[in-house]
């Protein structure tokens, strides 16, 4: 999980880590990378020279990815881009915000999560609860209005009749 300085399809994830983009690729004791899909849909992180990629990863072993959630196993993954760390004029509009001395920023990448989810019986229901996953950059960088924004996401519920992936 963090900042690799290399993208999903790189020789240090694919090769060094065996990292497979599709869980039915995984092997037993393998590692799972959500976010080389993302990559070739030409989404990502970073930006240079308008070029986009994603070096900002969590992978996760082949455990996780299990469709038994009676323990918490991997959801989904995404980049989080919301408007407010967009630069919005300027040369680098589209591209992170990022802080200078003339404007009050957070980072030059976007903030990767994935969610684990576990099957939860709460007097009948049967409910998932979610625990949001962040990359370390932003635990560690990020201002603590937005921490405990995310940490408030974990006591979000949804109901199993929704569609997992």
């Amino acid at each position: 999980m963090g900042d690799l300085n290399d993208g999903p399809y790189n020789k240090s994830i694919k090769i060094a880590l065996g990292a497979k983009s599709k869980k039915t690729e995984v092997p037993e004791f393998g590692v799972f990378n959500p976010f080389e899909e993302m990559a070739n849909k030409g989404m990502g992180t970073i930006a240079f020279r308008d070029s986009w990629d994603i070096f900002d990863q969590i992978m996760m072993t082949q455990s996780l990815i299990q469709p038994d959630f009676t323990s918490f196993k991997f959801w989904k993954s995404g980049i989080f881009s919301r408007s407010y760390l967009v630069q919005t004029s300027g040369q680098y509009k589209g591209y992170p915000l990022r802080h200078s001395q003339t404007e009050v920023g957070f980072s030059d990448h976007f903030p990767v999560y994935i969610y684990l989810i576990k099957k939860k019986n709460c007097r009948g229901a049967h409910q998932c609860v979610l625990i949001p996953i962040f990359n370390s950059y932003l635990k560690t960088h990020c201002c603590a209005s937005l921490q405990k924004l995310f940490l408030n996401l974990a006591t979000y519920k949804f109901s199993t009749s929704r569609k997992w992936q």
